[in-house]
């Protein structure tokens, strides 16, 4: 009896300094002890949490649920290997930032004083503190600001896909100026799907063809440099920059689709072709799934597509029932400084033998 009272006040004691240690660390978060326990005076009065965060190129924009005061802050690169975020406060490599305050009281702007490079990892360190002293620290991460993106246009679409012979489905595009691909991406509106390009500089007047999925693991291989015949899949283009999304799943629906090229960094359509079968485009007046209604909608919006964005209006052939490859036609036009025309008339859908990924189209 007397080990067990001895373990029973041993408990009681533990419990009791366990209970005082977390009423002094939660009464600081604004709390009051009372009779009945611990209850909040205000549930507004806890610590500072981030509404959301966007970007606009050397800035960073946070909004966050309530006023608060920086105490301290920075960017510095992030550690790819571990890709974590541990001991990043004390790394030695910092960039400085300012505080831009804006008319919303909550809403702080950090601007990144140091040069960061296209493509690689940072993270925005802040450590602060609101009007009742609670304090939070928080990290953000963010990719280097690509402010080279190309003027790029799509230019050759393939939904044609063969497990037996290893054809995938791919995006031709074409550069009519120099740049770098990052921050882009291509989005295939049926499912949502979302291909991100690599940071690769590209030149004025080169085809890039982003192959969908990646069969053969092991020629599959994308051409970050000046070496365009490192590729050996089927399909691979020589002497023309092939790009491979490591994804195994199906990328484009055979019988309707919209496929978008989007400025990440801008939230910014840059092209788009929308596609059918022929018999989905007469019998529909307008599209099946809802994505490619929603997406269809932010064409027109967006000025990419100069029609009423329905299935009508889609590329399709009255001469074939399947969609394979469509091939544009006014690829010459794409180098002026003039609006672009982009609807069914400059698209034309063709066969296997006239398709020319990586390669001046012949219309």
């Amino acid at each position: 009896m007397r080990i067990l009272k001895s373990n029973f006040t041993s408990t009681l004691v533990v419990s009791l300094i366990i209970l005082f240690l977390v009423c002094v660390g939660i009464y600081h978060s604004s709390c009051q002890i009372t009779s009945e326990g611990i209850v909040l005076l205000n549930p507004e009065e806890q610590s500072p949490k981030i509404v959301d965060f966007s970007f606009d190129e050397e800035k960073i924009i946070v909004n966050l649920k309530k006023k608060i005061k920086i105490l301290d802050s920075f960017v510095a690169e992030v550690n790819l290997e571990n890709n974590s975020f541990l001991d990043f406060s004390n790394t030695n490599d910092k960039i400085s930032v300012d505080i831009e305050n804006t008319s919303n009281e909550n809403k702080i702007q950090f601007v990144v004083n140091g040069k960061t490079e296209i493509g690689k990892k940072y993270g925005l360190y802040c450590l602060c503190e609101d009007f009742y002293g609670n304090s939070i620290s928080f990290t953000i991460p963010f990719y280097g600001y690509n402010k080279n993106i190309p003027k790029i246009f799509i230019s050759e679409i393939s939904d044609y896909y063969s497990s037996k012979d290893g054809s995938v489905e791919y995006v031709e595009l074409y550069a009519a100026t120099s740049g770098n691909l990052f921050g882009l991406e291509l989005i295939t509106a049926n499912d949502k799907k979302v291909f991100p390009l690599p940071c690769i500089d590209v030149n004025k007047g080169e085809y890039i063809v982003v192959h969908l999925r990646t069969v053969d693991k092991i020629n599959s291989i994308t051409e970050y440099e000046t070496n365009l015949n490192l590729s050996k899949a089927k399909d691979s283009v020589n002497d023309r920059r092939d790009i491979w999304i490591d994804s195994e799943e199906s990328a484009l629906s055979p019988s309707a689709d919209i496929v978008i090229l989007n400025n990440h960094q801008k939230s910014a359509f840059l092209d788009c072709v929308m596609y059918s079968k022929q018999e989905y485009a007469l019998e529909n007046n307008s599209w099946k799934n809802e994505n490619l209604l929603e997406y269809s909608k932010k064409c027109i919006e967006q000025k990419v597509w100069n029609t009423e964005g329905l299935p009508s209006d889609s590329v399709y052939s009255m001469d074939r029932k399947s969609i394979n490859y469509i091939s544009r036609k006014n690829i010459s036009t794409l180098n002026s400084e003039e609006s672009i025309k982009n609807d069914s008339s400059v698209w034309i859908v063709t066969t296997k033998t006239n398709r020319t990924p990586g390669y001046e189209n012949k219309w």
